[in-house]
This record gives C-alpha cells, sequence and structure tokens, in this order.
C-alpha cells in the first residue's frame, strides 16, 4: 500500500469515527469520553444517572461482549479515568457508515442496555 493510499485509509477511518461520535454525541443515555482519533473513539452508556459506577462498568462490558460475541462488530473496552468505556477503531478501509450507523444502533439495542432500561421502568412503577 502506497504512502497516498494509506491516507486514504486514515482520513476514511477519521471520517467514520466522527460519524460515530455525532451519533453517541446525541444519544442522551450514551457519553462520548474521548476521541474521535485517527479512527477512534471512547463512549460509554450511562443510563439516566441511576447507575453506580460499577453498574455502569458491567453494563459496558456486557455490551462489547455481546458485540463482540454476536460476531457483528469487534468493540472492546478499555480503561479511562477509572470508568470501563466502549472502543471503535474504525481502521478497515472497508467499513462504511451504514456499518457505523448500524453497529452504534446495535449497542444502543444491546441486551445490558435493555435490561438495565427495563428495570429502570419496573421501579418508576413499583
Amino acid at each position: 500500500m502506497g504512502t497516498e493510499e494509506m491516507g486514504r485509509v486514515v482520513d476514511h477511518g477519521c471520517e467514520l469515527a466522527e460519524l460515530a461520535a455525532g451519533l453517541i454525541r446525541n444519544a442522551p443515555e450514551w457519553e462520548l469520553l474521548s476521541g474521535p482519533w485517527l479512527g477512534i473513539v471512547n463512549f460509554r452508556y450511562r443510563a439516566d444517572g441511576s447507575l453506580t459506577e460499577a453498574e455502569l462498568d458491567e453494563t459496558n462490558q456486557e455490551i462489547s461482549v455481546e458485540m463482540t460475541g454476536s460476531g457483528f462488530a469487534q468493540v472492546f473496552t478499555t480503561e479511562l479515568t477509572g470508568k470501563k468505556v466502549l472502543r471503535m477503531c474504525i481502521v478497515n478501509p472497508e467499513t462504511t457508515e451504514e456499518d457505523v450507523r448500524r453497529t452504534i444502533g446495535k449497542m444502543m439495542k444491546a441486551e445490558a442496555v435493555l435490561e438495565r432500561d427495563r428495570a429502570r421502568k419496573k421501579s418508576r412503577t413499583a
């Protein structure tokens, strides 16, 4: 791969990371922690503020396990400022905007997220 082609690949990853960051910024129960930089974005599910840090860490780990285990996308965790966060690193030149939108959408509907939402709704009606 030549220098010019490599530059296009890096630019492509950066543009898609910008898209991912924008989608996360617009979701009230999600938090952008860093990025997008060089195709990398770090974020987490934060719910409505009712979960403890330990519960948030556990939920974000569960989201990662679900996404990675499904084979749909590799979304791993890392730790930033003492928080378990999700990390997308978009470097594949064949990744499309639709791929990024679908990945973010699947994370927002992950079983761990839905379970936390169900528990919150149940506690409000109890």
